[in-house]
């Protein structure tokens, strides 16, 4: 037997809910290659398939259930695949972990180790838990401390300055009214927000984005803290259908090295989810929950400074409003900009012997991509759905395993944040395992992958038989290119893809070139400059082709039912860029604001928006990242015989300042192109070849 260990690589709090960090430690008796010379590639990470599996305690379970579009032999909870991953564990108990590992030669080895998960009550005991409550108590913790006012809240966590405390709201409530400034937990040692009682999940507002941090509704900057959050309903003011309403600002903003998780948490109507991490060792969860109607990112991720971050998805959806409208070029300010994630490492200029500081782990995650600030397309590029190491770090170490991603210009995107600019392609140590790609009349390439030491397997890639949105773009399952030379280890550092299946329903009138063939001929891969590369194993079905690929020597024929979520193009309608003048007012004539066909309005145009319920108006500056909105009284509009006067209610704008305008037509927005809607669509799936001499393959 092959020896493998298992190290704790970081934990909470181990109270439910807490999150562990395992990582599995190969030792003597598997056969692995070596690493090029010069590159940080760790043959232990990609050619060994390391299970997981939760063998005692109480039951693994996802209240989400984030298994949309997966086939049916990947929807088993308390199972986990690749060399470091994530569990959070919801309830008190006992769990013994197993792990499992192989090579590409049949070495195994197994080990075991156990998690005790402590009551939050015990942690908690007495007035060290607070309960908010606007109705009745019924289901508080006994002896805890009762307020009926958020003064009362704000008084009694300031009471716990440099203590532990848990605050619980209670569940059917609706605190958005109530709650109108941050919820101060920068003194706790550990910090907990929760609900009790029976219910749906108590509504938290978020507050008004702005330039400042300070905004977040969670305050948290002491060093060393921890904060998790669970059972709560968290809301902004932003609606992604149709592109109005104040942005909330993210949650959380943190500068130090507190580890914070989110557990059974809905989020929307934000800007961006922010994990910031600027010192120190620490993580950030986000698990079981969902995030959705976003302006800018789902969720974005950055860290820099010195220590290790960890970083985790766990059985999530993050998923745009599938009716919300698809952004617009240059106005990544006042529309949807972004798509569900985008997560950036450590510092780009790391060196091999910074050791390994950023680490990413993705579990039944579930992605969707909705809008983009892209100029191509008429403003309608969809941002991917999933974008990694977008800053080219070195030394960035990932395992994704059973995720789904669905939509966007290239789908999932591992490259440097912009190819264009130059952003450096840095190589490390990146497993995918068992996704799902859906491609839509947008999608170029399924996986866009710019950076070595990067694997993939039993990945299954779908395209549906709709127009393609862009003329002359070939199309890839992956294409991997790494575009950026100025690190010379990266094309040196391998890269695999095997036991993949490509499955394309186009036919030759609605795709270009749907076939793209490297020199070795590799089925739906494209790859140009890597020097180490191995694609074994993979196969490609399009029967609608003039000239149609049918893969043979099949081991497996399962046809899945596919529900994609795409309903068309959807364009946003337009702002009107303006100069500030030194007064408070300024003044648009009716020739700059035009309707959803590109024609100016009039005063009688707008009387109509406004009986129709259309009251909603608002500017930004772009010098200070200003948003001021009628509905909140910072702003007055009227509409005038021949031009609109907007006003701020306090202050001026400087002389030269840049704003942007936007009026709300929501009740006359652009029509949506339905042509390119996917509809539920059955999808054979075939199983590739029976797979010999290589790790990993199609794990039924």
């Amino acid at each position: 037997m092959a020896q493998v260990n298992i190290a704790i690589s970081d934990q909470s709090t181990t109270v439910a809910p807490a999150a562990v960090f395992l990582k599995a430690v190969a030792g003597g008796g598997f056969n692995t290659g070596t690493a090029p010379a010069g590159t940080p590639y760790d043959p232990t990470w990609h050619e060994i398939t390391y299970i997981w599996t939760v063998k005692t305690g109480p039951a693994m379970s996802f209240e989400r259930a984030p298994f949309l579009n997966m086939p049916p032999e990947w929807k088993a909870a308390g199972l986990y695949y690749g060399p470091e991953v994530a569990i959070v564990f919801d309830q008190p108990g006992t769990y013994d972990i197993e792990l499992y590992a192989v090579d590409q030669f049949g070495n195994d080895g197994m080990t075991t180790t156990t998690v005790v998960v402590a009551n939050a009550d015990g942690r908690f005991p007495g007035t060290d838990t607070i309960c908010y409550s606007q109705t009745d108590f019924n289901g508080a913790p006994a002896g805890a401390t009762q307020v009926t006012s958020f003064a009362a809240l704000s008084s009694a966590i300031a009471n716990k300055a440099g203590g532990d405390v848990r605050v619980l709201f209670r569940a059917g409530n609706d605190f958005r009214s109530a709650i109108t400034s941050q919820i101060n937990l920068t003194q706790a040692n550990i910090a907990a927000l929760g609900s009790f009682g029976s219910g749906a999940k108590p509504i938290i507002p978020l507050l008004k984005q702005s330039a400042s941090p300070n905004q977040c509704i969670f305050g948290l900057s002491q060093e060393g803290n921890e904060l998790k959050v669970y059972n709560l309903d968290i809301r902004g003011g932003w609606d992604a259908v149709r592109e109005r309403g104040f942005q909330g600002a993210s949650p959380i903003w943190r500068d130090t090295n507190s580890d914070i998780l989110f557990h059974r948490c809905r989020l929307s109507g934000h800007n961006t989810l922010s994990s910031q991490a600027r010192a120190g060792d620490c993580f950030f969860v986000w698990s079981d929950g969902e995030v959705t109607d976003w302006q800018n990112f789902g969720l974005f991720g950055f860290a820099s400074g010195g220590g290790v971050k960890r970083f985790a998805i766990i059985g999530s959806d993050i998923h745009q409003n599938t009716d919300a409208r698809q952004g617009k070029a240059s106005e990544q300010q006042m529309s949807n900009a972004h798509g569900p994630l985008r997560h950036e490492g450590l510092d780009g200029s790391m060196t091999p012997s910074a050791g390994d500081r950023s680490h990413v782990y993705f579990h039944c995650y579930d992605a969707f991509s909705r809008g983009g600030w892209s100029p191509g397309g008429g403003g309608t590029a969809d941002q991917p759905a999933t974008r990694v190491n977008s800053n080219g770090t070195l030394n960035y170490w990932l395992n994704a395993d059973r995720c789904t991603f669905e939509s966007g210009y290239r789908v999932l995107k591992i490259t440097g944040q912009d190819e264009y600019l130059g952003t450096p392609d840095r190589p490390g140590n990146k497993v995918f395992d068992k996704i799902v790609l859906m491609g839509t009349t947008e999608s170029q390439w399924l996986v866009d992958c710019n950076q070595g030491g990067t694997t993939f397997r039993n990945c299954l890639g779908f395209m549906a038989n709709v127009p393609m949105f862009s003329a002359g773009v070939d199309q890839a399952l992956f294409a991997f290119n790494p575009d950026d030379t100025s690190d010379p280890n990266n094309a040196n550092t391998p890269v695999a893809a095997y036991g993949c299946t490509l499955v394309s329903l186009l036919t030759s009138a609605n795709n270009r070139n749907v076939e793209v063939l490297t020199p070795d001929n590799v089925s739906g891969i494209f790859e140009s400059g890597f020097n180490n590369t191995t694609f074994e194993n993979n196969i490609e079905y399009m029967p609608n082709q003039n000239a149609p690929v049918t893969p043979v020597a099949l081991d497996i024929t399962t046809p899945s039912g596919v529900s994609p979520r795409f309903q068309g193009m959807a364009e946003s309608v337009s702002a009107v860029s303006k100069t500030g003048n030194g007064s408070n007012t300024i003044t648009i004539s009716y020739s700059e604001l035009l309707d959803p066909g590109g024609n100016p309005t009039s005063q009688a145009y707008w009387q109509a928006r406004a009986a129709a319920g259309s009251t909603w108006h608002f500017l930004l500056s772009d010098w200070n990242y200003e948003y001021l909105h009628a509905d909140l009284g910072e702003l007055s509009v009227s509409f005038n015989a021949t031009d609109v006067t907007v006003s701020r209610t306090s202050g001026t704008w400087a002389n030269g300042e840049t704003l942007r305008v936007k009026l709300d037509q929501s009740d006359n927005l652009p029509t949506v192109d339905t042509t390119t809607a996917i509809s539920s669509i059955n999808v054979p799936i075939y199983g590739p070849m029976a797979t010999t001499g290589i790790a990993g393959g199609w794990i039924p």
